[in-house]
Formats: C-alpha cells, structure tokens, sequence
C-alpha cells in the first residue's frame, strides 16, 4: 500500500517517488518485511508476550502484523575446519561472474561457519533468511595475482588495484546474526553486505586489506559494525544496490571503534541513512556531518570508552542529542541473548565439542 512501514525502517527517509536517490518503489508491496523469531512467554485474552523485545513499532491493522507458529528450519549444523579453493582463473566482471560460489544458508537457524579459508572466490559466505547464526574466523584471499580485475565494478581502493569477487559476506533477510573475526587478504567489490531486510546483524572484530561495509539497500536495520581494522580505509562505506530500494541503510545503524592505516574514512551523504551513530571511526568527525543528515550522531572513542559496542538491535533513542554515544547506544539498542552463548548451550546438549571454541561477543 502506502509503504509506511517501510518508511519506518528507513527512518523516515524514504519516499516512493521513482528517480530519487532515496526512492524505495521497487519495494512497494513487499509481504513479510519483518520476520522476527521469539517465543511466546505469556498469554492473555487480548494479548501476546514475547520473550524478546520488538525490533521496530508495531501499528495493529495498518501495518497487519501476524503471529506463526515457527517449526521446520534446519537448526544446530556447523561447516567448520575447511578450505574451499576454486581454479585459478582470472575474475569476470560485475554481473558476469562464473559461479565459484562457496558457502550459502538458507533459512537456517543456530547455524555455524567456523575455521574456513574461501580461495579465488567469486562470492564468500552468504546468510538468506538465516536466524541465530554465526560466521567466526573466515579468511578470504586468492592464491595467484592474475585474480584481481580492474574495473568500475571495484568501488574506491588505491589506484590501480582492482577486486578479486563479487560479494565476501553477505546478509540478506533473517535476524540476530553474527559476522566476526573474519580476515579478508583480497578485496572483493562488496566485502560484508547487508541487505534486504536483515534486521540485528553484528559484525565485529574482523579485518581487511581495504574493508568496504557495504549496505546494499533493500532496508537493513538495526545494524552494528564494531571493532574492526578497515586497512587502507579508502572504500569503507561505499554503498551499493540497486536504486529504487531505498536509501542504502536503514535506521539505527552503529559504527564503533573502526581503524585504518590511513585514517581517509570518509563520511556517506545524507541520502546514505537516517539515525547514525559513529563513534571511533577513524577520519569521521562531527564537523564533517552533512547538514542534511537526519538524527546523525559522531564522536570520537576517548581512551577510557568502551573499545566494543556490547549492545545490540533494536529501540529509538530519545531525542537527546546530547547523549554520548555509549548512552545513545543504550537508548537505541536492547541486548539479545548471547548468540554464542546461545549457540554453546545448544551443542553442548548435543555433545558437539567444537561449539566450546565459539568465542563470546556480547560479554566483552
């Protein structure tokens, strides 16, 4: 109908005019944007309670929210220890890959991908519709030079270098996952994507030659990107996708604690998002903070601030924009279950040793 729920996750920013840059059209009609997995603690005559927070407002019939029993995923399965090497063949260009595609989750839930080395990949590790589920320690490289291609696909870097692939994480729908300690040693025209409608997705703690975060529209919220190593830092927050789904991130987005040898981070448009929070990123300063920009907050991490975000997903702050960004932080954002912890329990009970080597995130 009227997109207003899809505004809502956008922040407001958002229109359904064809041709703009935050135009969203191509998203009208879309069925089931939010899917969020709880379980049900209690129940009333006239109400449900959830044994987990909402991620974004819920508004009764206008926006026709429902409740499903939720049975049938595959759950408790880890791809771990391997590595996946593909020919040594030059890269194609953009939209011409030729399919060395390593690792995809589909619908998955408290699933793992641990201790994999991915080699001359055209695409990585993707999540689609996953929920409670990890990627730890994936290193992405090639094993020959002649891999790399110049081109316009391979967004910002030095001059004269070009991408190895096409997508190296990505995340697409689903909620509450987990991308950390992972080691890109090549550069891939989107490194970690997040996108349509992934909601609570963490990255942390990982690395890159020259990361790109790249959010890829289609309304990805609550989204945080914590203590990270961006190498060169000259292609961070290149966004990408396809216009006409939106502006390239959803509302509360965090990023905190971001380094990079060259310290050239610099800060998206106005059009990029609604609600941001920047805390520690390397070459971002309040002073370079569009004008335009709706609810964007920037500060530096001083040096007895805490180096992780240990919150993660979910409510609006309160408009106090002089809030530090640990408070805004707090305001905007519940803390889920431990997802590692989560995980741990559960293969525990299967008598699956490795899921005690799942490091955790949140009690840092």
């Amino acid at each position: 109908g009227t997109g207003s729920l899809i505004r809502h996750l956008y922040g407001g920013l958002a229109t359904m005019k064809a041709g703009r840059e935050d135009s969203m059209h191509e998203l009208a009609g879309t069925q089931h944007a939010v899917v969020f997995p709880a379980r049900v603690a209690s129940l009333g005559r006239r109400h449900v309670v959830l044994d987990a927070p909402l991620p974004c407002a819920v508004k009764g019939r206008m926006w026709a929210a429902e409740l499903h029993s939720w049975e049938g995923a595959l759950r408790g399965v880890g791809i771990q220890d391997l590595t996946l090497e593909f020919p040594e063949e030059p890269y194609r260009p953009h939209f011409h890959e030729a399919g060395a595609n390593a690792l995809f989750f589909f619908g998955t839930v408290d699933c793992w991908a641990l201790r994999l080395r991915i080699l001359n990949a055209d695409y990585g590790v993707g999540l689609n519709g996953t929920h409670f589920c990890t990627v730890d320690s994936v290193h992405l490289g090639t094993t020959y030079a002649g891999r790399s291609k110049k081109g316009p696909g391979c967004y910002g870097g030095a001059k004269g270098e070009g991408c190895s692939g096409h997508h190296g994480i990505d995340v697409s729908y689903g909620s509450h996952n987990l991308v950390t300690r992972f080691d890109f040693r090549t550069r891939f025209i989107h490194d970690v994507s997040v996108e349509w409608f992934a909601v609570a997705t963490v990255v942390s703690r990982g690395r890159g030659d020259d990361l790109n975060l790249d959010m890829h529209r289609g309304a990805p919220f609550n989204t945080l990107f914590t203590s990270l190593d961006a190498g060169d830092g000259l292609r961070l927050l290149i966004g990408s996708g396809a216009a006409g789904r939106g502006t390239h991130t959803g509302a509360r987005t965090v990023l905190w604690n971001i380094r990079s040898r060259r310290k050239k981070n610099r800060i998206p448009d106005a059009t990029f998002g609604a609600n941001m929070t920047y805390v520690g990123v390397d070459g971002i300063t309040a002073t370079t903070v569009p004008s335009e920009a709706r609810d964007w907050h920037v500060e530096g991490l001083s040096s007895g601030a805490d180096r992780h975000a240990n919150e993660s997903t979910g409510r609006i702050a309160p408009g106090n924009q002089s809030m530090s960004g640990r408070e805004l932080v707090r305001y905007r954002f519940f803390r889920p279950a431990n997802l590692h912890h989560a995980q741990r329990r559960r293969h525990e009970a299967s008598h699956d040793e490795a899921a005690a080597e799942l490091d955790p995130f949140w009690s840092l």
